[in-house]
């Protein structure tokens, strides 16, 4: 029955979730899960989150074909290897450190009410 009455070949991954039968509007967006990737995303550039961003060395690589962005490009070091430099849209460690201190006082504050 699946792919006779329309041209869709593939199955939406959406269709494993638990609670995907009972949804009415099947094509409405999980707009709940799309708002956790975007905020993860974000903020995993913006704390500069080890191995969990996409700005990998491929990026920059294919950045540096694509358009021309000399903050962004790898820098080649005197040993031969390329170095990623950090982009002006991170934190700097001692950023990270002053946010989630101040996160940590809020939330501290905030108890004790």
């Amino acid at each position: 029955m699946y792919g006779q009455f329309h041209n869709w070949t593939k199955r939406s991954i959406f269709w494993d979730l638990p609670y995907w039968k009972d949804n009415l509007l099947r094509h409405n967006l999980d707009v709940m899960h799309i708002e956790k990737n975007f905020f993860d995303y974000v903020f995993n550039i913006m704390m500069d989150v080890k191995g969990k961003p996409k700005d990998n060395y491929k990026t920059r690589l294919d950045l540096a074909e694509l358009c021309v962005q000399g903050d962004l490009e790898l820098i080649q070091l005197p040993n031969r290897k390329l170095a990623k430099t950090n982009a002006n849209y991170t934190f700097s460690p001692k950023d990270v450190k002053s946010i989630f201190k101040w996160i940590t006082e809020l939330r501290t504050r905030w108890i004790c009410f």
